[in-house]
């Protein structure tokens, strides 16, 4: 669309008036625009927060200003995906029922990711402590060598296949 004479700084509220005004601003659309300093979308919304302000004072008629907006209509995405997850018959639902939902609440599995970052760095922690021992003699008690072997084959065997 065009929108001519628009205000020189033009704010996210002057754009979803336009829209409005337009009829294109309806409910269940997601609204972006793209922000050519980041080579990126962002929300009209997040560029009201961020107070992001867009100038129009130096065009014309001959040279317009270009303002990139993208329309997501978030009910139809919804019901897009909802139905590219079941396969099959057409008739499948597009968007899952309550029962459904609770099925799939029920089969989560718990987060591994603590128990990975721990023995991830674990074993940095180990072998960074082994590898000054041979570095720096005397740095490192000789019983720590006793005591890395048992260790780093839990942490890196035990709690690695745990995560895996």
């Amino acid at each position: 669309r065009f929108w001519f004479d628009p205000p020189a700084t033009c704010t996210p509220a002057d754009v979803h008036d336009f829209l409005r005004q337009q009829g294109i601003a309806l409910d269940g659309l997601l609204i972006e625009v793209y922000l050519d300093k980041f080579q990126s979308f962002m929300m009209l919304e997040a560029c009201e927060a961020s107070l992001v302000e867009w100038h129009f004072d130096d065009t014309n008629y001959n040279d317009p200003g270009v303002l990139c907006i993208r329309l997501t209509d978030l009910a139809h995405a919804e019901a897009m995906e909802g139905s590219s997850e079941h396969s099959g018959g057409g008739n499948a639902p597009a968007v899952p029922s309550k029962q459904q939902a609770a099925q799939q609440q029920s089969a989560q599995m718990a987060n591994t990711i603590p128990a990975g970052l721990l023995s991830f760095s674990m074993m940095v922690g180990l072998e960074t402590t082994a590898l000054m021992g041979q570095m720096f003699p005397g740095t490192v008690s000789a019983s720590y060598q006793l005591a890395w072997g048992p260790y780093m084959l839990f942490v890196g065997g035990l709690l690695q296949i745990i995560v895996g």
